[in-house]
């Protein structure tokens, strides 16, 4: 494949993101999809939700790369400190309660708490990969790999990048497990993978 069919783009609070946030919402439901399935069967507006946590500061959008292909948005991610994803999730899943109906929110809530408290605890320092998605149709044609890579250049500069994936997820366990990601643990129904790097 050759390089010139894609680059990546990075967004952050100093260079916002203003593009299409309905393909956004897309790849981010693709990463997390217990997470907007949960919020869509409340009813909640994923376009708004995208809108309230894209580079926003503290959520696990603030940062996010995105990769294209000939213009087009197929893929993207975004990674912390492993110290720092706690906060992140928590601020996060805040602002998703924050745009549902009064009596919704508690639900919600509850529910999102169980799902990160059901995580496997990263104990090491690591690049934590937040989320990570390709889109259906560019899916099996390498550029999963592509942008695995582009994170892996990014986190350099630490001693490994850990991951957790809900355990039914074949497809996404398959693909870590070929690019040399190692199951840690595991803990109710998902699994922290990591992988050392070379510094």
């Amino acid at each position: 494949m050759q390089k010139k069919v894609y680059k990546f783009k990075k967004y952050s609070k100093r260079k916002v993101f203003r593009g299409d946030q309905s393909i956004l919402a897309n790849l981010f439901c693709l990463a997390t999809p217990e997470y907007c399935s949960l919020f869509k069967s409340l009813n909640g507006n994923l376009k708004k939700l995208i809108k309230n946590i894209a580079n926003i500061p503290g959520t696990e959008l603030e940062n996010f790369t995105i990769l294209e292909v000939k213009n087009k948005i197929v893929g993207f991610y975004s990674g912390y400190s492993s110290l720092e994803i706690r906060n992140r999730q928590l601020k996060t899943s805040l602002i998703m309660r924050s745009l549902l109906k009064k009596e919704k929110k508690k639900f919600f809530i509850k529910k999102i708490q169980k799902n990160i408290n059901s995580l496997p605890v990263v104990n090491n320092k690591s690049f934590y990969i937040s989320r990570n998605s390709i889109s259906l149709k560019k899916q099996k044609t390498g550029f999963g790999s592509i942008l695995l890579n582009k994170i892996l250049k990014d986190a350099k500069s630490y001693r490994s990048i850990s991951l957790h994936t809900n355990l039914k997820n074949k497809k996404a366990i398959k693909f870590y497990i070929k690019h040399g990601l190692n199951k840690i643990k595991t803990r109710n129904n998902f699994a922290l993978y990591e992988k050392k790097l070379k510094n």
